[in-house]
């Protein structure tokens, strides 16, 4: 599941770049709940959890977190002293980003603010119109995954798998740190399985049947449940994708209100195309 830790750092990413937008605060913080220091910059515990949200558990991303954060203060200091704020190239940079971040706080508000929500009628006569769209192209496997950092570990979890069923189960496991990632209920198509020894795993499997422990990336042990296979070509009943039938709709209705915005704002501002 690399896209989940890809996410992580791409929002990293997205609070550098923000920070550099509305500066350095540095109010201080109460001292017992402080986490990090870099002069009077600190990272603190409820800024902390905040930030990472459901990871606040997991102590190998919080640790990876505060090393980064510790780093970026420490570049920014250095970054100061030389002057780079003032580089006509980090100027143009900043305003451009500026923009960025200002449109798509913009847009967040505006679609926010405008009725994207769709009825249950709305959304099936959707579906119905083009059913056809939403057909499988490939095998599609629903999954409940769960993998974790130590291969003992999860040897002994899967017999507690197997023996209390997936409910019950995921309720145990609710908060342990040693869980790298979990997902109930996943549809995903065989090409996006990988290695090839989990997806061969997954292939073996009846409808609630639990696979064995595989070693799907480095120190990452990873453990399935097939809760339904489909096959390719299949033409689901709207229950199956009820929520990718509501999200093509919502992309829909939004990319119409974008274009009408665009449009008014072209007649509100003076544009002049040479």
């Amino acid at each position: 599941m690399k896209s989940l830790i890809k996410l992580l750092r791409n929002s990293i990413y997205f609070m550098i770049l923000f920070s550099l937008f509305l500066g350095c605060d540095d109010k201080p913080k109460e001292e017992d709940k402080i986490i990090a220091r870099v002069d009077e910059q600190v990272l603190d515990e409820t800024e902390l959890n905040d930030i990472m949200i459901e990871k606040r558990y997991e102590k190998k991303f919080r640790e990876e977190y505060v090393r980064q954060w510790i780093e970026r203060e420490l570049l920014y200091r250095e970054a100061l002293k030389q002057n780079i704020l003032e580089n006509k190239e980090f100027q143009r940079i900043l305003d451009i980003t500026k923009k960025e971040i200002a449109n798509s706080f913009f847009l967040e508000k505006y679609f926010r603010e405008t009725n994207l929500e769709a009825k249950e009628l709305e959304l099936k006569e959707y579906f119905e119109k083009y059913k056809l769209d939403f057909a499988f192209n490939d095998e599609i496997y629903v999954l409940n995954i769960v993998q974790f950092v130590e291969e003992d570990i999860a040897i002994n979890y899967r017999n507690t798998f197997i023996d209390k069923g997936w409910d019950k189960f995921n309720k145990q496991i609710a908060n342990d740190t040693s869980i790298y990632f979990k997902g109930e209920n996943i549809f995903i198509s065989s090409f996006q399985i990988q290695p090839i020894e989990l997806l061969n795993a997954v292939k073996a499997l009846n409808p609630g049947e639990v696979s064995i422990v595989v070693e799907s990336e480095p120190k990452i042990f990873t453990i399935v449940q097939l809760v339904q296979f489909y096959d390719k070509g299949k033409l689901p009943d709207y229950s199956l994708v009820s929520s990718q039938v509501e999200d093509r709709f919502k992309a829909e209705k939004k990319q119409k209100l974008y274009k009408e915005l665009i449009e008014n704002l072209y007649l509100k501002y003076n544009v002049e195309i040479k």
